[in-house]
C-alpha cells in the first residue's frame, strides 16, 4: 500500500514562507493531499501560524476537513482545546517519536521511520531506506507522490 502523503503547512512544491499556514493555501493542498498545519490557541481563539499566531480561524474549518488535517499544536492551550474534538492533533519539540491523538507515530527526521510511522521531512533526513512508511510529511508532496507511485 502506498503511503499517505501529507503536505507540510500546505506546501506542494517546496517551502513557501509567504503562504504557509494560510487558509487558502491549505485548502488548495487539501484538494490533493492531507495537510499538517501549525496552530495556537490564545484566550479561546484559534490561530494558524508556525512561529506566532498569524491568522485567526474558526473551529468549523477543522471540523470540515478533519479527515485530512494533522494539527500541530504549538502551545498547551491548543493541545487542551483540541481534546474536545474528534480531530487528529499532536505536539512535539525534539522528541524522537510522538503519538498523535489518533495513535499515529510521528518520527523525528533524525530517526529511521518504519511501515507504521509517519516519515517526517525525508528531504532533510539522511535515511536512504526506500521501504514504504505509513505516511510521508513533506514540503514536496508532488515529488513524493510521484516517487511512491513507482511502488506498485
Amino acid at each position: 500500500m502506498k503511503p499517505i502523503i501529507i503536505s507540510h503547512r500546505g506546501n506542494l512544491d517546496g517551502p513557501n514562507a509567504v503562504f504557509e499556514n494560510q487558509k487558502e493555501y491549505i485548502t488548495n493542498a487539501l484538494e490533493h493531499f492531507n495537510v499538517e498545519i501549525d496552530v495556537r490557541v490564545l484566550n479561546g481563539s484559534i490561530y494558524l501560524g508556525h512561529d506566532r499566531p498569524d491568522l485567526k480561524i474558526e473551529i468549523d474549518f477543522f471540523l470540515e476537513h478533519k479527515s485530512k488535517l494533522w494539527i500541530h499544536c504549538k502551545n498547551l492551550e491548543a493541545l487542551s482545546y483540541f481534546k474536545k474534538f474528534d480531530l487528529n492533533y499532536f505536539s512535539h519539540r525534539d522528541d524522537p517519536f510522538v503519538l498523535t491523538s489518533k495513535g499515529f507515530i510521528f518520527t523525528n527526521p533524525s530517526q529511521k521511520p518504519n511501515s507504521v510511522s509517519v516519515y517526517v521531512m525525508p528531504e532533510i533526513s539522511n535515511h536512504t531506506d526506500t521501504s514504504l512508511p505509513f505516511a510521508v510529511l513533506t514540503d514536496y508532496p508532488k515529488k513524493y507522490e510521484s516517487y511512491y507511485n513507482t511502488f506498485r
